[in-house]
């Protein structure tokens, strides 16, 4: 009888080794799901997960240098070109996925017609993106700029309106369907109107512009997380307002050191005119 205790001491420790063991196995198939789930069979060759990976290397880079100059694209022009066909390739390459036509109740989950409203709108910023870069190389006069800016923003709601209208009975509101709080949702529209106001009376400036293009693709990243069931609808979605914070910030930067005032009155005049 005497040997009993340690008996059983030994095997209270043994449970608890094995229940350690088991916790890191299934931490280890939990991580191993959730990169099968993530990197998917449609992209054999890893053209997009490469693209995605160089972009976030662009993010960096140009993050790295807010301020003076103008996230480099001001001290190292020989870099936007390049910088423009990679987050262009990124966005393009999505289109080998298989998605849902159909926006789910609560909206944040990647769908057809958000992918193609994310092509257009990036498109959009990274024109303006090519039109400054073109006016310091070619000293264009600033003269030129109103007016067609105004055409690239009427040309970018125009390819929305059709990129809806291509989804038939799936078309929906992007911020107006989404399952999220009134107020969320005030600030998500009024943020979406300052980003309209900065193309339309946009200064010579790139900043503002390439932080619209980091939101907007890993806005269209949180929610393939999300359609996998990765993350949290309230967490990315919380992801989701600070980058629309952090983006409103380098505008206002550049606004108010390089534009001649805040960038709240921006978002305010379209308010006032939508």
């Amino acid at each position: 009888h005497t040997i009993h205790p340690p008996r059983q001491k030994m095997t209270a420790a043994t449970t608890a080794d094995d229940q350690a063991q088991s916790t890191e196995r299934n931490k280890l198939a939990g991580s191993g799901a959730w990169a099968t789930r993530l990197f998917t069979h449609e992209d054999p060759q890893n053209v997009h997960k490469t693209l995605g990976a160089l972009c976030l290397l662009s993010y960096v880079f140009r993050l790295a240098q807010v301020g003076e100059s103008d996230m480099g694209f001001a001290t190292h022009p020989e870099w936007t070109v390049p910088t423009l066909v990679l987050h262009l390739l990124l966005n393009a390459s999505s289109f080998v996925f298989n998605i849902p036509a159909a926006r789910i109740k609560s909206g944040y989950r990647i769908w057809r017609e958000y992918r193609l409203h994310s092509l257009v709108f990036l498109s959009r910023s990274l024109t303006f993106i090519a039109l400054v870069y073109l006016e310091q190389l070619y000293q264009w006069p600033p003269s030129y700029r109103y007016d067609l800016h105004i055409v690239v923003v009427l040309g970018t709601m125009a390819a929305a309106d059709l990129s809806s209208n291509s989804q038939g009975k799936y078309r929906s509101g992007s911020i107006r369907e989404m399952g999220v709080p009134p107020v969320v949702k005030y600030f998500f529209s009024f943020m979406q109107l300052c980003a309209t106001g900065g193309c339309i009376l946009g200064i010579a400036r790139c900043s503002s512009q390439f932080i619209y293009v980091i939101i907007i693709q890993l806005n269209a990243f949180l929610m393939t997380l999300r359609r996998k069931n990765l993350a949290s609808h309230n967490f990315l979605l919380f992801l989701y307002g600070v980058m629309l914070s952090v983006g409103y910030i380098v505008c206002d930067m550049d606004h108010r050191f390089y534009g001649g005032g805040p960038f709240i009155w921006v978002g305010s005049v379209c308010l006032g005119f939508s």
